[in-house]
């Protein structure tokens, strides 16, 4: 039996995925237009401000929610 292991590429291109689809998520609401995210080996960082601790959790909450992510490291900082 071989087992493939996963290569660089396809992580890269699972990571690219996930990002799009948590940026999409995001943007669906109208008060995380300044959240960012980026997505590198499965694991989602989320930068910028929120309005209230709720949204922020949302945020993560969304992250968390797509197929792949493995953590959310949340460093959105509520300014409000």
């Amino acid at each position: 039996m071989i087992i493939q292991q996963p290569n660089q590429r396809d992580s890269v291109s699972d990571d690219a995925n996930m990002q799009e689809v948590a940026t999409r998520r995001l943007a669906e609401e109208t008060d995380m237009k300044a959240v960012l995210i980026t997505v590198t080996d499965a694991r989602a960082v989320l930068t910028g401000t929120a309005n209230s601790a709720a949204t922020r959790a949302r945020a993560e909450q969304l992250v968390k929610a797509v197929r792949g992510v493995k953590s959310v490291d949340n460093q959105i900082v509520v300014s409000g």
